[in-house]
């Protein structure tokens, strides 16, 4: 029953994040080759949002063993392991997916060309999602180690469900960034059913992790406000690497990171290769 409902999940995952480029090559065009330009313009913002998922990946790849040991042994640190793999997942998404969004009418036109600029709103909104998608990987993750792989199966399946029903509407409408739109709302769907069913297993403190989203946030706000005024005057990744100062010393400054932090950050890989 794990194995395939683990093989149904990977199905539905891989669904989510391909459906919307099968209905654009269909939908939205006039002709053949305006559906290929389409895909085209939408794939650089795709793949560059599928590029980064690597890191929550291998974050909750590292914490799986340490969840299912817990689930057995000590339901109080299973919650604990919890809300830390999501903070710490609002820390490093935050201003990746900020830096991105400021960024990207510079970048993308040097790194892709002039005649991919119109992958930059697409792309924006899909780093709106990839704060989203950073959250519904811990999720997953203590979903599956907590046997509750139907549980994590069927958000998923809904989220599939709602992203074809979206492509079809905004796809049409606003091209590419309809199809941008539906992927949006289909991880949020992923993130509101999850958190809805974590508290079946084990009560975590959402305080805490509303606050945290709250600190990161701000602190993506701040260094969003200081890359803005100098985009264009300064290469991108200059921009990147003071923007990465920012958000960190930011965020410290309102006690949103601490210095035990980085090091609890690897404590946790290194719990998951026990």
């Amino acid at each position: 029953m794990c194995i395939r409902d683990s093989a149904l999940t990977g199905i539905f995952a891989r669904l989510n994040t391909q459906i919307d480029t099968v209905f654009l090559s269909k939908l939205g065009c006039v002709n053949t080759a305006a559906c290929e330009a389409n895909v085209g313009i939408y794939s650089v913002a795709s793949k560059i949002t599928l590029a980064i998922q690597f890191i929550p990946l291998a974050f909750v790849a590292a914490l799986f063993p340490a969840m299912s040991e817990y689930f057995v042994s000590d339901k109080e640190k299973l919650a604990r392991t919890f809300e830390k793999a999501m903070r710490y997942l609002m820390i490093i998404g935050f201003p990746i997916a900020a830096g991105v969004i400021v960024l990207s009418p510079d970048f993308v036109p040097k790194v892709f060309g002039y005649d991919f600029k119109n992958s930059i709103l697409p792309l924006q909104i899909l780093m709106i999602s990839l704060t989203f998608i950073f959250l519904t990987f811990p999720i997953g993750s203590f979903l599956n180690a907590t046997s509750r792989q139907m549980r994590n199966t069927f958000n998923v399946g809904v989220a599939v469900l709602i992203n074809i029903i979206l492509n079809l509407i905004l796809i049409p409408k606003f091209t590419y960034n309809g199809a941008a739109l539906a992927s949006l709302i289909s991880t949020l769907v992923i993130l509101i059913l999850g958190l809805w069913a974590v508290p079946k297993v084990v009560k975590y403190n959402k305080r805490y992790l509303i606050l945290s989203f709250a600190k990161s946030l701000f602190a993506a706000l701040v260094m969003s406000a200081l890359l803005y005024p100098l985009l264009g005057k300064l290469h991108f990744v200059i921009l990147a690497v003071l923007g990465a100062v920012t958000y960190f010393l930011t965020l410290f400054l309102i006690s949103g990171l601490k210095k035990n932090d980085i090091q609890d950050l690897f404590m946790s890989f290194k719990i998951g290769k026990r």
